[in-house]
C-alpha cells in the first residue's frame, strides 16, 4: 500500500510534537545546582550497554555522581551512586533540569562549554525546523563528535533521516537514541516513527512490535492513537494479512474521520477482501475530502470489481 500524499495525521502531528519536545536528559560533567549544592553526573551504567546484549534495566541503572561542595575525602570530591530514575526526579524537583544558564558557581571553562553546546544544539534544531534536513544531520554529527553521544542531537538526526525517507539511516540513528536516552523519555511518538521506518524497510514484525510499544506508553493527552492504528493496519495490509488490517483501520477512520488516508487505506483493504459495497462506501466519504485521491481509489475498485 503506497502512502498517498495527503495532508495527514503525521504531517500535522510532527509539527506540534517535534517543536515542543523537550527531552529531560542527564548532561554529564555538567554542574547542576540543586538545593544549594552542586551535583555532577559522571556516567550511568546504561551508557555501557552494547547492541546485541540485554539492556540495563531501570532498576539496575546506577549513576556515579560527584558532590563538589561537600567535604572532600582523601583529597577527592565526595561521590556516590544513585539510580538514574531517582537522580532525574531529584534534579527535576529542585528545578535543576530546567536550568538554561550555567550555575554562577561554575568555572568560566564550564560556562563556555555550556554556551557552545547550547548554540550547537540550537543550530541543529533550527536547521531541522527550517526543513534543511541534510544540514541538520551534518550539524548533529558535528555536535556528537565534539560533545559525545547526546540524546537531543540524536533525536533530531533520526527525525531528519526520517523526513528524507532514508529509512535505514533513520533506524540506525533511532537505535543510538534508544541507547543514550533515559527510558522514561522514550515516547509513543518515538516508537511510532521508529516503527514506521521499520515498516518501510519491510521489517514488519519489528514494526508491529514498535507500534505495540507506542500503545503501551501512550499518555492521556497524546494526539497519536489514531496514527498508530493507521500504521498497524497498513502494516498488516502490506503483510497480506487483510483481515487483521480491518479493525485498526476502522479505528483510524473513527479517530480521524476528516483525514483522507484512513479512508483510502480501509477501502483498499475492503477491495482486497472482496467487500465491494464497503469499499465504495469509503470511496464516497473520501470523495468529500480529496477528489484526486478518490479518483485513484475508484480505479483500484473498478480494477477489482469491473461491474457494479
Amino acid at each position: 500500500m503506497k502512502r498517498p500524499g495527503s495532508a495527514l495525521c503525521l504531517a500535522v502531528i510532527f509539527a506540534s510534537i517535534v517543536c515542543i519536545r523537550a527531552q529531560q536528559t542527564l548532561r554529564y560533567n555538567y554542574k547542576y545546582s540543586c538545593n544549594k549544592e552542586l551535583i555532577v553526573v559522571d556516567h550511568c551504567r546504561k551508557d555501557s550497554d552494547q547492541p546485541g546484549f540485554a539492556p540495563t534495566k531501570p532498576e539496575n541503572d546506577y549513576c556515579q555522581v560527584y558532590y563538589p561542595d561537600r567535604p572532600k575525602s582523601g583529597g577527592f570530591d565526595a561521590m556516590g551512586v544513585v539510580l538514574r530514575g531517582d537522580l532525574i526526579k531529584t534534579l527535576q524537583a529542585c528545578g535543576a533540569m530546567q536550568q538554561v544558564a550555567p550555575s554562577s558557581q561554575a568555572s568560566k571553562k564550564d560556562a563556555d562549554f555550556r554556551v557552545k553546546y547550547e548554540k550547537a544544539l540550537k543550530d541543529v534544531k533550527n536547521l531541522y525546523n527550517a526543513e534543511h534536513y541534510e544540514k541538520s544531520i551534518a550539524a548533529a554529527d558535528a555536535l556528537l563528535k565534539t560533545y559525545g553521544n547526546d540524546a537531543d542531537a540524536l533525536y533530531y538526526k533520526t527525525m531528519s533521516y526520517y523526513k528524507l525517507n532514508d529509512w535505514q539511516q533513520s533506524v540506525d540513528a533511532w537505535n543510538m537514541y534508544f541507547l543514550y536516552s533515559e527510558s522514561e523519555n522514550v515516547t509513543s511518538f518515538d516508537w511510532l516513527v521508529y516503527g514506521d521506518s521499520k515498516r518501510h524497510l519491510k521489517a514488519y514484525d519489528a514494526a508491529l512490535k514498535a507500534f505495540e510499544n507506542a500503545q503501551a506508553v501512550l499518555k492521556p493527552d497524546d494526539a497519536i492513537p489514531g496514527v498508530i492504528k493507521l500504521r498497524i493496519g497498513q502494516t498488516y495490509y502490506e503483510m497480506g494479512q487483510f483481515s487483521n488490517a480491518v479493525a485498526p483501520l476502522k479505528d483510524a477512520v473513527r479517530l480521524f474521520p476528516n483525514d483522507p488516508e484512513p479512508h483510502y487505506s480501509l477501502s483498499l483493504t475492503y477491495v482486497a477482501t472482496g467487500k465491494q459495497d464497503e469499499a465504495w462506501n469509503e470511496y464516497y466519504l473520501l470523495l468529500k475530502l480529496d477528489k484526486s485521491l478518490a479518483g485513484k481509489l475508484a480505479r483500484e475498485i473498478l480494477n477489482k470489481f469491473p461491474k457494479r
